[in-house]
């Protein structure tokens, strides 16, 4: 009877190490992804920040950017 609940307490013990083994890589993976999502948003914010002005076809210079009235309503 001893044997069994021996067995039995080292199925749990292992069965819990699983379940944490588990559970750690799954925080690893949201890790992981969350700083895959935060690196690819950085890349492209850095992208669009750096990036050289249009060129004008006519001229060969850059062009400003567009400013747009924040009042004008577009239909």
């Amino acid at each position: 009877m001893l044997r069994f609940h021996v067995k039995s307490l080292i199925g749990q013990v292992n069965s819990e190490k699983l379940h944490l083994s588990l559970q750690g890589w799954g925080h690893m993976w949201n890790a992981l992804v969350l700083l895959k999502v935060l690196v690819t948003t950085i890349s492209s914010h850095l992208y669009y920040l750096l990036s050289p002005l249009p060129m004008d076809i006519d001229t060969g210079e850059p062009q400003p950017p567009l400013i747009t009235d924040d009042t004008t309503v577009f239909l």
